[in-house]
């Protein structure tokens, strides 16, 4: 990957300073790690270290190669930036203390939490457990990605640590134009096994398609070896399989309602991304996705054994709503967007002494 300098660095004739950004590698490309390298880009020269989340022995493999391949650029930055707390961070946390090199590490939500009846979050696992407090502890700075990670996380250990929200690209959007082909109830979610089945909410979605049986409604992320292993799949409900980040745009702009009715989630990328598009979001009380919504009732389910709930609230965001949709789409822009994220982790290297405080 390239180098980018800021403008003002650029007329002053200064090279960025460097850091070292280290990310695990999956499946599905994480649109959130990619879009962080080229915020960080704007003020530093960066080093992006990638490596495949593995298992096992796998997982033993992949730090022997960290050990080879992360010395010479760590001790050459100034500064190492990790997304989650995990395997794939302790390594490069150790360099950085070895090295004396400030480690910035991003809280993401399954390395905050603990779930047990879905045996889900890092905290599951003993040996985890002891990695990620120590992790916790040795950084420069926490950065969990919303209130609810940094409380839940704070449960687990005691750090240093400041909440920056994730950011999304706020489209140009033509609300006269989109609304009257907005039909859609949409949610967005990987799933490929029955414990993401059930903490993505995608039984409560479909409980919903069966009570609105006029409306038609859209999953897309379920693996096909999932899915056929369904059985009484509402007529109204079309499944999809995962679909590259560029291409959920079309779906976003003809959303009327997006669900996300999970039983835990850290920040909620795709109740952001399609409410961006003017679509409006019916969201369930766990985790951060309260937050994502500013606490407004009109947008959560509290109750999900009270059928009525669910299907009032879904008629009621399926009109029109071109005031709701704006208003939403303002207040997004005001915690959400790329300017904001991008001043908040500046502000953060300004005060670690990374950065000039006129850049």
């Amino acid at each position: 990957m390239g180098v980018h300098r800021s403008h003002k660095q650029a007329e002053k004739g200064k090279e960025s300073p460097s850091l070292c950004f280290i990310a695990p590698r999956y499946e599905y490309e994480s649109f959130l790690i990619i879009q962080d390298v080229g915020i960080l880009r704007h003020f530093f020269s960066v080093h992006v270290c990638r490596f495949k989340s593995a298992a096992g022995f796998r997982t033993v493999a992949s730090m022997i190669k960290q050990l080879f391949q992360l010395p010479l650029p760590t001790y050459r930055s100034q500064a190492l930036f990790i997304w989650f707390a995990d395997y794939h961070a302790l390594i490069p946390m150790i360099l950085g203390r070895l090295f004396r090199k400030p480690v910035f590490l991003v809280l993401g939500g399954y390395d905050t939490t603990w779930l047990p009846e879905y045996a889900y979050g890092v905290f599951t696992n003993p040996v985890r457990t002891r990695i990620v407090r120590f992790l916790y502890q040795k950084a420069a700075l926490v950065l969990p990605v919303s209130d609810y990670a940094a409380a839940e996380s704070k449960k687990r250990g005691d750090y240093s640590g400041r909440v920056i929200y994730n950011a999304i690209v706020f489209p140009d959007v033509q609300l006269e134009k989109l609304v009257p082909e907005k039909n859609l109830i949409l949610t967005v979610g990987y799933c490929n096994t029955r414990r993401r089945y059930f903490i993505k909410g995608f039984d409560r979605f479909l409980q919903m398609a069966r009570m609105n049986p006029d409306n038609p409604f859209l999953i897309i992320g379920m693996e096909p070896s999932f899915k056929n292993g369904l059985s009484n799949l509402p007529d109204n409900l079309t499944i999809l399989t995962p679909q590259p980040h560029k291409a959920l745009t079309e779906y976003y702009e003809k959303t009327s309602v997006y669900c996300q009715f999970s039983r835990f989630e850290s920040f909620g990328m795709g109740v952001a991304e399609a409410c961006a598009t003017g679509a409006l979001p019916l969201v369930s009380s766990a985790g951060a996705l309260p937050e994502m919504v500013n606490n407004n009732t009109d947008y959560i389910i509290e109750d999900f054994d009270d059928p009525e709930e669910g299907r009032r609230k879904i008629q009621s965001l399926y009109s029109k709503n071109y005031n709701k949709r704006e208003e939403c789409i303002r207040k997004l822009k005001e915690k959400y967007s790329l300017e904001v994220r991008e001043n908040a982790l500046k502000s953060v290297f300004i005060e670690k002494g990374l950065l000039p405080e006129d850049i």
